[in-house]
């Protein structure tokens, strides 16, 4: 059985008090576990605030390996069509069209990766709700967040390899193999 005393004073001064009173009534009654309300609160939400902690480290582990992976795969792209690009600004184009292509790339990437998320975080969403009782989904908000962070790291992992399309040198670029 649980009791709740509301007061003004704190906990540790009150432990003596509510103790002796007990005692008075029933000394063979044990009492445990007198902590103040906040302190409960916090014990029982521990589990969640460290189940939401670790999701959002991994959320950032994963958003972190995105950015690698895409960076990777843009510098290979790069480096698999550096004659391309010696040949393009051989024959007149220049550093702005060669980064432009490269993020083009980027983008395509990163509207294909925005359709695919969005429609298959829907679909799990609706999943979510049927299966939980009162789980409400993300709202629009959180999603354009998400596509807003998710550009701008995209466009940030896409600059390093469009720089260094950019500035390669013509002649070395046809020679390069």
């Amino acid at each position: 059985m649980s009791f709740y005393i509301a007061t003004a004073v704190p906990c540790s001064q009150l432990a003596a008090a509510v103790r002796r009173v007990v005692a008075d009534i029933d000394p063979n009654l044990p009492l445990e576990d007198m902590a103040s309300f906040a302190a409960q609160v916090k014990d029982k939400i521990f589990l969640d605030r460290m189940i939401s902690t670790l999701a959002s480290a991994f959320a950032l582990l994963a958003t972190l390996l995105a950015v690698v992976g895409l960076y990777g795969v843009l510098a290979y792209s790069v480096a698999r069509r550096t004659r391309e690009f010696g040949i393009r600004m051989a024959i007149g184009a220049d550093a702005t069209r060669i980064r432009d292509l490269v993020l083009r790339e980027v983008i395509a990437m990163l509207l294909l990766g925005a359709v695919l998320g969005i429609t298959l975080g829907w679909m799990l969403m609706q999943f979510a709700q049927d299966l939980l009782y009162e789980v409400n989904g993300a709202g629009t908000a959180v999603v354009f967040f998400a596509l807003a962070l998710l550009t701008i790291v995209s466009l940030l992992a896409g600059w390093l390899p469009a720089r260094s399309a950019m500035h390669m040198a013509p002649l070395e670029a046809l020679r390069y193999e």
